[in-house]
C-alpha cells in the first residue's frame, strides 16, 4: 500500500507497520523500498521506522544491507539507540559474522548505550555460531558482575559454548548463575551442561545432574 500511494498519502506512521509486515513475510526488498520512498519523499524519519526495516532485513539475511541503515539514520540526523543496534547485531548473529558483531558492541560500549540481555546474547551467539567460542564466554556475564537483565538465553549459550568444548565445570557455574539469578532452567540448559560432560566421558556426574 505504502508502495503504490501517491507520495501525499504516504506517512512514517502508516508505513511503519507495512514494514514490518514485509519484514514477518522475509519480503525485506518490499521493506527497503518503502523506506527508500519515504527518504525520496523527504519525510521526517524515526528510529522506529529504521529499527523495524532493520529487522525485516535480519528476516532476509541481508547483514550487509543492515550494516548500511545506521549511515543512512546519521544521514537523516537520527541517533542510532540500543534497539537499533541490536537488530543490526541480529542481523550480523545469523550470518555467523562476530568480528562485525563485537565492532557494533564496541561501538555501543563507546557511545554510553545500555547493553541489554539481547545485546549481550546476539553478541555472544555470533561469536559461537563463528567458531570462536573464547570470544563469545568473555562477553558472557561473571557472578561477580551479572547485569540487571540477565536472562535464560544468555545463560543458554554460555552454557552451550562451554558444552561443546568440554568445559563442564564453567557450564556448571553458568547453570548456578542462572538459579542463584531466580532463573528457570529449560530442557535446552540442561541438554548443553550434560552435554559438557558428555565431552569428557562424565555420565555419572551427568546423571546426578538430572536427578537434582
Amino acid at each position: 500500500m505504502c508502495q503504490s500511494a501517491p507520495p501525499k498519502a504516504r506517512n512514517v506512521k502508516s508505513c511503519t507497520p507495512t514494514i514490518c509486515e514485509h519484514g514477518r513475510r522475509t519480503q525485506w526488498q518490499h521493506a527497503v523500498n518503502i523506506l527508500a520512498l519515504l527518504q525520496q519523499d523527504r519525510f521526517a524519519l524515526d528510529a522506529i521506522i529504521y529499527a523495524a526495516t532493520t529487522h525485516a532485513i535480519e528476516k532476509g539475511l541481508q547483514w550487509q544491507r543492515a550494516l548500511g541503515l545506521p549511515t543512512s539514520m546519521r544521514d537523516d540526523d537520527l541517533v542510532m539507540d540500543t534497539v537499533n543496534y541490536n537488530a543490526t547485531i541480529s542481523a550480523c548473529e545469523k550470518a555467523s559474522q562476530w568480528q562485525k558483531t563485537l565492532g557494533i558492541l564496541l561501538t555501543m560500549q563507546s557511545a554510553d548505550l545500555v547493553i541489554d540481555g539481547i545485546t549481550c546474547n546476539g553478541a555472544m551467539s555470533a561469536c559461537q555460531r563463528g567458531g570462536n567460542w573464547q570470544r563469545a564466554l568473555s562477553i558472557a556475564p561473571s557472578k561477580q558482575q551479572t547485569p540487571v537483565d540477565l536472562n535464560i538465553m544468555i545463560c543458554n549459550t554460555a552454557i552451550s559454548a562451554c558444552g561443546k568444548n568440554g568445559l563442564w565445570q564453567r557450564a556448571l557455574g553458568y547453570l548456578t548463575l542462572a538459579r542463584r539469578s531466580d532463573l528457570l532452567p529449560s530442557i535446552v540448559t540442561y541438554s548443553a551442561v550434560v552435554s559438557a560432560y558428555e565431552t569428557d566421558a562424565l555420565w555419572q556426574r551427568a546423571l546426578g545432574l538430572l536427578a537434582a
